[in-house]
């Protein structure tokens, strides 16, 4: 997910408005330039995480609450609340069509989630992922291998995403 300079930019303003500290302090909480800060909050430069931590814990934010927004903004989360995460992992499926809503009985009414995009590549990865659980014991480091799947998964949708946008 590329980062929205702007929305960003906007969201530090407002948490520094919001306790009504000047850029000037919140350079004296961080050390990062006031003309620094004013790019950022103007959306026409991009914080690194190095200083968007730093800005975070000035405005006693999270990077997630300035780099997403509200935790129904965010597709992930780094919330204790399993039901939060779960909820906002269905949220990112929706609002990006991978999932929807179907009768699968109309005797009963009852209603499913189908996956419509993706499919294959997401049952691939749950396959693979449950290979990596069952044999954890046979990997030097099983959370590397598992780390390296999701990010080869998530490259597979990227490509197919970019093909469709050519």
């Amino acid at each position: 997910m590329e980062p929205d300079v702007a929305k960003i930019g906007k969201r530090i303003e407002q948490a520094r408005i919001d306790l009504s500290m000047s850029q000037h302090q919140l350079y004296e909480k961080t050390n990062i330039s006031t003309s620094q800060l004013s790019a950022y909050e103007n959306g026409k430069r991009a914080t690194s995480l190095y200083n968007l931590a730093k800005i975070a814990k000035a405005l006693n934010k999270t990077i997630d609450e300035l780099y997403f927004g509200s935790l129904s903004e965010r597709p992930i989360s780094t919330s204790d609340s399993i039901g939060q995460l779960i909820v906002n992992c269905v949220v990112a499926l929706y609002e990006n069509d991978v999932i929807y809503i179907a009768n699968r009985n109309d005797n009963y009414r009852t209603k499913e989630l189908f996956i419509s995009k993706y499919n294959d590549i997401l049952v691939e990865l749950v396959d693979h992922l449950d290979n990596i659980e069952r044999n954890k014991n046979d990997y030097k480091d099983p959370d590397l291998v598992k780390e390296q799947t999701i990010d080869a998964y998530a490259n597979k949708i990227n490509t197919r995403i970019e093909k469709r946008h050519r």
